[in-house]
């Protein structure tokens, strides 16, 4: 009984019949390597410009409440 090879048309599916998440591992190398060449992702800015919740202030002196 001999293999069936299937027609491959790019180097693409070539490269993803051999490895079945060789795309995903792809974007992670490249993600990676913009990160250490100091590029900031898209990720980082969107983490940097997210709106800080605003905390009460609790350490404020408290004005004396009138006892009636």
């Amino acid at each position: 009984m001999e293999k069936r090879v299937k027609a491959v048309s790019t180097v693409q599916e070539l490269l993803e019949s051999y490895f079945p998440n060789y795309e995903k591992r792809r974007q992670e190398a490249s993600i990676e390597e913009y990160e250490r060449s100091g590029v900031v992702t898209a990720m980082q800015i969107a983490k940097e410009y997210q709106p800080k919740r605003k905390v009460a202030n609790s350490n404020r002196k408290k004005a004396p409440r009138k006892s009636s």
